[in-house]
């Protein structure tokens, strides 16, 4: 147990070295989120300094959406509990059915438009395809070097492999070029995606996040809130007593 705890914690201590310098710093101290936002944001961030890359783009998306949800809290009272893509319908004041679209609420955008473009393409560009997923949409187009090294099986061939795979090396074996397509290349070409991939969104979404927070997430938006709508706290002391 203690062994393999050591390596985990070298495997961190390696990724969060390589990485700390490629990612946007902490969110500044002036920048008050709640304590469920805060806690995704650190989601985001911790999960990708140890190198799980999958998870941290995932948790951007679960980021992203708890956010729209706070901005649609703050503007309309309402505990909106729907998924990503019904965020983003809401925040453009509308509502979709298999027939038609609705204008629902004062029909006006909760935020800016650039903002719900950023937020709609990173739902068909990232989230879906990682928080279903689904590696042919993240592989799609890509192609692969592969050596083809006939083995006969049933036979010794582990100096057979190791001659190929030094021939590999040497540039000795011309590589074909694949499409990513079988499950098993799909899986180790996104291993190689997500690193890079991970890090670029993560910029970007923090980038996007410290300014929605600026713009729609201030200290005058709670105010505003707590104006226009009545409190929902209801003091259950009185119906406990008389139930006790």
């Amino acid at each position: 147990m203690e062994q393999e705890l050591a390596a985990y914690q070298e495997t961190w201590e390696n990724n969060s070295d390589l990485l700390f310098a490629l990612l946007r710093p902490e969110l500044p101290s002036t920048v008050i989120l709640e304590p469920g936002l805060k806690a995704l944001y650190q989601d985001c961030y911790q999960t990708l300094l140890i190198g799980r890359y999958n998870a941290s783009i995932v948790m951007l998306g679960v980021f992203l959406e708890a956010l729209m949800k706070e901005r649609i809290r703050l503007k309309t009272g309402e505990d909106f509990t729907k998924p990503y893509g019904q965020c983003v319908d809401r925040l453009m004041g509308i509502k979709r059915s298999k027939r038609r679209i609705e204008r629902v609420g004062d029909g006006y955008n909760l935020i800016a438009s650039n903002d719900i473009i950023f937020l709609d393409k990173f739902r068909d560009e990232v989230r879906n395809a990682y928080a279903h997923f689904d590696e042919a949409k993240i592989v799609d187009g890509r192609i692969m070097q592969a050596w083809e090294i006939p083995l006969d099986f049933g036979q010794p061939s582990l100096p057979k492999l190791e001659a190929a795979i030094k021939e590999v090396k040497a540039g000795k074996r011309e590589p074909l070029l694949l499409r990513v397509t079988h499950p098993a290349l799909r899986s180790i070409s996104k291993m190689f995606i997500d690193p890079k991939m991970a890090v670029d969104l993560f910029n970007s979404v923090y980038d996007f996040a410290l300014g929605f927070i600026m713009k729609y997430l201030q200290q005058r938006d709670y105010d505003e809130c707590n104006k226009c709508f009545p409190n929902p706290f209801v003091d259950l002391t009185p119906k406990l007593r008389k139930q006790g």
